[in-house]
């Protein structure tokens, strides 16, 4: 629950610090003074975004900050490992605003985002206020409603997997079709270079070839003579390299019986010996191997030509043929198989439409279901609230298998009938401010039932109502506190004084302030007494008001 709420410089609220009690803690303050503030701040710390600036004039932040002691402390902290803060308890969070604009939020004095500050105030604190009046004619939110009172997370969640899962199969099979297309507009000047290729029949590195085979051919009179003057020097000429050689070898072997270290040169000497030898052979074969014939010359140069131009004629200068010709064919390739992955994510995609119409017919039997538990626990409550006659109906349309929508097959709206005799129509057209509240009510006490949340705060519930109405409302809020803490702002006495405790916002008179207290039995009958009259304190008022605390103290007792 929560339990404190500190409040520094926000808005027209100086320093303000709450204890929160267990069960119907109640808020009341003259028209004007800033009772909403409270819940505004609270839910600032939980996420909400705020504009404008919420920093009191003349101090330079505003800072929030809330205790909470959960009862499901297990899985909050659990929660708080999943997502690396600290998993200490009481949980303390806290909001700080600056004067230039600035905000920070934290989560047991971790940095957080606004993100992990709402998805913890979820667990936490469930508010609701005059927006969310407004918001239940929303047929989006009358859905979620009555999905959280369903109550199968794990059916919702199944559905919008698979709705995800496809809407991502969907989005590759499109970007699939946009490079098929690109690549068919491509696929005539693949084919007819892959023609030409065909033609050619290139092999590995064969320009390359050619080139160094053109070298040799159109000098192959310099490298004759070359060849020749290089093998007379090494066999032919007077003094030639190789006799010289055979000579120092055979000196050398004399002197090594003098000295013994000179045996390994001897060995040196020999393989100097052969490898003139060796070049002396490839010299010959290379002279021998020179094709002089001319039209073998041109051949070359004519396959040359055909080679390079190719590369030219296709814009691939500078390119590697072989690598020219891997990409040719893998463009091909990548074309048959994109037709291939585009037939296979099609069947894919059909396979998942089918998974998310049976998984959101097995949601949409499931809220069915609920829908009517829900009417009929809703009905009970509104006649526990004093709309005696009123009927209440949640209608479906069709399931809807051809367009599924994220959160379902279903699309429903909320209706309601206020007497017997008329029809039911959908809210907005037939219900009044007073009846919204009343119906927001009797759905929130019906899924509180249902919710693991521990903490509801109510602002605005007891808008357009007064007298008995007003009593039955507060009654069916000590219903539902019972099992959870409740937090509300009224300005009806017939709900303030069902309250296990009850604070006061007032006026500081100073510069617009405001303070919040937390009235004693005497404070507390002066309040009521206040709110029962609109002339001042008077004998009357406060015996009234007497009259009206003891009253609620027996239903209390008899609830």
């Amino acid at each position: 629950m929560l339990k404190k709420l500190d409040i520094s410089n926000y808005t027209v609220l100086a320093r303000t610090e709450i204890e929160f009690s267990p069960g119907l803690n109640v808020i009341t303050g003259e028209t004007g003074v800033g009772k909403s503030l409270l819940l505004d701040a609270v839910g600032a710390l939980l996420g909400e975004r705020r504009s404008g600036l919420p920093v009191r004039r003349g101090a330079d932040k505003a800072v929030i900050e809330a205790e909470f002691a959960p009862s499901n402390s297990d899985e909050i902290r659990q929660w708080l490992k999943e997502n690396d803060l600290p998993d200490d308890l009481p949980v303390i969070l806290r909001r700080e605003f600056t004067r230039q604009g600035r905000t920070r939020i934290f989560i047991n004095d971790t940095p957080v985002n606004l993100n992990l500050s709402r998805e913890l105030g979820n667990q936490l604190l469930d508010i609701h206020g005059q927006h969310e009046i407004v918001t239940l004619f929303e047929r989006s939110r009358q859905l979620s409603l009555l999905d959280a009172y369903l109550n199968r997370p794990d059916l919702q969640r199944r559905y919008r997997s698979t709705f995800a899962e496809l809407g991502e199969l969907r989005r590759q099979e499109k970007a699939l079709r946009r490079r098929l297309e690109d690549s068919t507009s491509g696929r005539d000047t693949l084919l007819r270079q892959q023609a030409e290729l065909d033609e050619l029949q290139p092999k590995a590195s064969e320009i390359e070839v050619i080139e160094a085979e053109l070298v040799k051919l159109e000098n192959a009179e310099k490298i004759f003579e070359l060849c020749g003057k290089i093998c007379d020097l090494l066999n032919e000429a007077p003094e030639s390299a190789v006799e010289r050689l055979t000579k120092a070898k055979e000196y050398l072997v004399d002197l090594s019986v003098y000295d013994k270290s000179l045996v390994e040169w001897d060995t040196e000497l020999g393989n100097v010996r052969s490898v003139l030898s060796e070049l002396n052979r490839t010299l010959l074969d290379l002279n021998q191997n020179l094709n002089h014939d001319p039209g073998h010359v041109e051949d070359l140069r004519e396959r040359h030509a055909s080679l390079t131009g190719f590369l030219k004629r296709w814009h691939y200068q500078n390119r590697d043929l072989s690598e020219v010709v891997d990409e040719i064919s893998r463009g091909l390739t990548d074309l048959a198989g994109l037709k291939e992955q585009l037939q296979q994510i099609a069947a894919e995609i059909q396979a998942q439409e089918k998974s998310l119409i049976a998984a959101g017919q097995e949601l949409s039997a499931d809220r069915r279901s609920a829908a009517q538990k829900l009417e009929a626990d809703v009905h009970q409550r509104l006649k526990a609230i004093g709309m005696v006659k009123a009927r209440f109906q949640i209608a479906f349309e069709e399931p809807s298998t051809e367009t599924p929508y994220a959160d379902g097959l279903d699309r429903l709206d909320y209706m309601l009938a206020p007497h017997q005799k008329m029809p039911f129509q959908v809210l907005q057209k037939v219900a009044s401010g007073g009846e919204l509240s009343r119906i927001l009510l009797a759905l929130k006490s019906a899924l509180a039932d249902q919710d693991e949340v521990e903490s509801l705060i109510f602002d605005e519930i007891d808008q357009g109502i007064s007298g008995r109405t007003a009593r039955l409302v507060g009654l069916q809020l000590l219903r539902v506190a019972r099992r959870h803490q409740v937090i509300v702002v009224t300005h009806l006495p017939q709900i303030a004084s069902l309250g296990d405790a009850h604070f006061s916002v007032r006026s500081t008179d100073l510069e617009g302030s405001a303070q919040v207290i937390l009235l004693n039995d005497a404070e507390r009958l002066e309040e009521i007494a206040t709110l029962l009259t609109a002339t001042g304190l008077s004998d009357g008022a406060l015996q009234n008001a007497r009259e009206m605390i003891a009253s609620a103290r027996q239903m209390k007792t008899a609830s």
